[in-house]
């Protein structure tokens, strides 16, 4: 259950078991593929332990994908405001460039992108199309508290990022819970969103010219 909560924490140990010189800090290649593997084989699992959580697979209403297109960059536009506020208040000014991490300015290839796919389809299977079904079948929550619990669970799931990554992940996923619940139970919709705005934000210079790397 740890694992399926936080399966980051998972592919930093198997990263750090099969290449032992993944860096913690630099997401490598290896340390990419460790993420792939670990997501993949906590939902191949779960899929065999408890199918009945993943056995309706619905498709939404036509509108839906170009509007899921649409919230990638809206959900970047999102936490920029949340992490803009973090930093007014800490230093009394809002930030008024783009930045990006230089690790991952270095994970910006076409084998990353695809190998970003299979997490983000991971992470979605898992905190929504898992956990909306166990939460609301097996423990009877309301819409409300699986909301909040799956949005938790998925800003921890951000924890190794720091408290402001964690926080704004919250919002984040309050944001595809509530279009997969509004979807229908579509789990493709907030996959596309995931997918969408995590290849934006390894190629910023495809949303906005000014932009800083940063180590």
């Amino acid at each position: 259950m740890g694992a399926v909560c936080h399966p980051v924490g998972l592919s930093y140990f198997i990263g750090n078991t099969l290449f032992p010189r993944a860096s913690r800090t630099a997401p490598s290649t290896e340390l990419v593929e460790s993420i792939v593997l670990s997501t993949v084989a906590i939902v191949v699992v779960a899929i065999v332990m408890a199918p009945q959580y993943f056995s309706h697979l619905n498709f939404p209403a036509l509108w839906f994908y170009p509007a899921a297109v649409l919230l990638g960059p809206l959900c970047i536009a999102f936490e920029y405001l949340i992490n803009g506020l973090y930093i007014y208040l800490r230093e009394g000014a809002f930030p008024k460039r783009f930045k990006i991490h230089s690790a991952w300015a270095r994970c910006s290839d076409l084998r990353h992108m695809t190998l970003v796919f299979f997490i983000v389809a991971g992470e979605e299977l898992i905190f929504r199309q898992m956990m909306f079904s166990m939460l609301s079948g097996y423990f009877g929550c309301s819409f409300l508290q699986i909301l909040l619990i799956t949005s938790l669970l998925y800003g921890l799931n951000h924890i190794f990022m720091g408290f402001g990554t964690t926080s704004t992940k919250f919002f984040t996923g309050m944001i595809y819970g509530s279009v997969f619940y509004a979807s229908g139970s579509a789990i493709i919709v907030p996959i596309i969103i995931h997918y969408v705005q995590n290849i934006l934000l390894l190629r910023p210079q495809w949303i906005v010219k000014d932009y800083a790397v940063y180590s």
